[in-house]
């Protein structure tokens, strides 16, 4: 009987065994499947991550095209609009001018016409405190002999003064 119960015993330790090395065989077989699971799984999520990452930098690049884009079209519209507002302050410009100019060769013939009525002495007497442009446009608007006669009677220096202008205007 002793033989049966070593076998037995034997057949038992040795099953134990067994039992214990292909449990620890198949548990460490098992987590590399697991850790591959995982690392793909990691893989996985980290493409789909990078994936997120692209699309949104190539979304927020083709926004900022789009900005760009709009800027420039409101820089090109700003641009139009300073042009056309720079045409419109010349002409204005040139209108303000122009009527300026206008009324001036008015006054100034109605300062000619008084000036015409008043004798030559008096006349000089008044254009000769003038300014020298004022002085000229009046004198220019006058008759020849009157504005001769007013000339005359002007002191000398500001007749000779009068000449030059005239004479630098008319270049």
């Amino acid at each position: 009987m002793k033989p049966i119960v070593i076998y037995t015993v034997s057949f038992v330790v040795i099953l134990g065994v067994m039992t214990f090395f292909v449990a620890k065989f198949q548990s460490e077989n098992s987590r590399p499947d697991a850790l591959k699971a995982d690392s793909l799984a990691s893989d996985s999520t980290m493409i789909d991550s990078t994936e997120l990452k692209k699309q949104l930098v190539e979304t927020t690049i083709q926004r900022q095209k789009q900005q760009i884009d709009s800027l420039q079209t409101l820089l090109v519209d700003v641009q139009r609009q300073k042009e056309t507002l720079s045409e419109t302050v010349e002409k204005t410009r040139a209108a303000v001018q122009e009527k300026l100019k206008r009324e001036f060769e008015k006054r100034t013939k109605e300062m000619a016409k008084i000036y015409e009525n008043m004798s030559p002495e008096e006349a000089a007497a008044i254009i000769g405190q003038l300014d020298n442009e004022i002085a000229v446009s009046v004198i220019s608007k006058m008759k020849k002999r009157k504005a001769a006669k007013i000339m005359e009677a002007l002191d000398p220096a500001k007749a000779v003064q009068l000449s030059e202008y005239m004479a630098s205007v008319a270049r």
